[in-house]
């Protein structure tokens, strides 16, 4: 597109900051002579030098003559420092059939000669948005070529984005330096590329913005990077929260291993011993009604027990295809006297046909998690409340459900997050062991609990387990892991 004649129409390189030319890096008129910008520009103001970026016509004062020029600079970091790169071009020198016609600058400039010493890629934009030229950079990154981006119906910057660039555009009227920022811009293919711009506006010889110069990198990869980063990161804290749950599961039951046989043979003793005093003490009620708490308390103990050792020996899942629905109607019918003594309705509600709630899973497990949980709910539930159980299927997600909802006190969010650590309970005496075994079973099936709960209103367990074409589509997926 453009040839060594181009080169030729560099004629300076200058570093300058601050009023003070830091490095003269290409002079083509001979030796240096060592003046102040304004001397060797006298029609540039102060004013526009002050710009971080700008491009302007001038005439050019050095050794007698009087040349005409195209000034441009850029900001660029040099020694630890942002300085101004300023740019001479010999403006009697371009090719008229490669000019441009910007009018506000009162004559035709080659913008090619600007922008194809730049390998980034780079455009110039009218005030309204459109583009005027771009270099080839800006082709290949955007597929675009120039007449098509310059000609083009729809807009380069995406409607969403509209808003950002009016705003940067009032800043640079009104003078304000503007910092690069991460935004979008469009391919002609409509995907869209996350972008680092800098802008720098190009004044007019009245130091009016009439266009911007946009230098574009494409952060893209950059983006997708740290998007991996910031999932793989979230994955792994919850990876580590599973670990932790399961090293506690873990040093539970080792202790309860270690201690159920140490402490299972005396309390078997002790209920046999204390039964036989109780039936010698008919006759004496208070002292029935104390070895009765002896009882208890030893009946107690033993399901404690009994939970330990569930946490530590987990069972292997014996999978069958059983109905969700009548594994629910089992427990709720279990649960009858229970909820009667706390005056507590349980309503079960059946959503789809019984065929859709045909499953695969661990029949006695399953009835273990419900029971706890609707147990649950109605110990939780105020006198004379009802707790709704609903079983369906959500076929989008290819998983069978049980939703039990209760009308209690609620939880907070915290208490929510610690469910189903060993001894943490909202209950009152109650050790958490069952909500421990529940999660535990639940995710041998490969399903999951959900929790959602008010304050003062309620809370909502669902049981979540797969259907059998998710099972097998988590099978297939396994098998091609290994």
């Amino acid at each position: 597109m453009i040839g060594n004649t181009m080169k030729n129409k560099l004629i300076g390189i200058l570093l300058y900051k601050d009023d003070v030319i830091l490095d003269v890096l290409r002079w083509d008129f001979g030796p240096w002579p060592d003046v102040a910008l304004t001397t060797l520009f006298p029609d540039i103001t102060h004013a526009i030098w002050q710009k971080d970026a700008i491009i302007v016509s001038s005439s050019l004062v050095t050794n007698g003559l009087i040349k005409d020029v195209l000034i441009v600079t850029s900001p660029i970091r040099f020694s630890d420092q942002i300085v101004s790169q300023v740019k001479i071009y010999d403006k009697s020198s371009m090719q008229q059939e490669k000019l441009v016609y910007l009018p506000s600058l009162g004559g035709s400039i080659d913008m090619d000669a600007i922008l194809m010493d730049n390998v980034e890629a780079m455009c110039v934009h009218r005030l309204d948005g459109s583009i005027l030229i771009v270099n080839a950079a800006f082709e290949r990154m955007f597929d675009w070529t120039a007449d098509e981006i310059t000609h083009a119906s729809t807009s380069f910057i995406p409607e969403s984005l509209k808003e950002q660039w009016h705003d940067c555009l009032s800043l640079l009227q009104a003078g304000i330096t503007m910092p690069s920022i991460e935004t979008s811009r469009s391919r002609r293919d409509g995907r869209m590329l996350d972008v680092r711009l800098a802008m720098a506006p190009i004044m007019d010889d009245q130091a009016q913005l009439f266009a911007v110069l946009c230098f574009l990198r494409d952060i893209t990869p950059i983006k997708r990077l740290e998007q991996n980063f910031s999932k793989s990161v979230a994955e792994l804290r919850v990876a580590e929260k599973k670990l932790r749950e399961k090293d506690k599961l873990s040093i539970v039951g080792t202790m309860a291993a270690g201690m159920a046989h140490e402490i299972r043979n005396p309390l078997t003793s002790i209920q046999g011993f204390v039964q036989l005093i109780a039936d010698r003490l008919q006759d004496d009620p208070v002292l029935l009604r104390y070895v009765h708490i002896v009882i208890d308390e030893v009946k107690r103990a033993n399901h404690l027990l009994v939970d330990f050792l569930q946490l530590s020996r987990m069972r292997p899942i014996n999978v069958i295809e059983s109905s969700l629905s009548e594994v629910v109607n089992d427990v709720v019918t279990s649960l009858e006297f229970i909820a009667k003594e706390k005056n507590v309705r349980v309503e079960v509600v059946v959503e789809g046909t019984q065929e859709a709630h045909r499953m695969l899973f661990d029949e006695n497990q399953i009835k273990q998690v419900l029971h706890n949980i609707i147990k649950n709910a109605i110990e939780a539930s105020f006198h004379a409340g009802i707790v709704t159980v609903i079983v369906g299927k959500d076929y989008l997600s290819h998983e069978g459900y049980v939703e039990v909802i209760d009308q209690g006190d609620g939880m907070k969010r915290e208490d929510i997050d610690r469910l189903g650590i060993p001894f943490f309970s909202t209950k009152k005496g109650g050790t958490g062991l069952g909500l421990s075994v529940s999660y535990s079973i639940i995710q041998a099936h490969q399903g999951r609990i959900e929790v959602d709960s008010t304050v003062k209103k309620g809370t909502k367990f669902r049981i979540c387990l797969p259907d059998k074409e998710k099972l097998q589509a988590m099978k297939t997926r396994q098998d091609a892991d290994t």
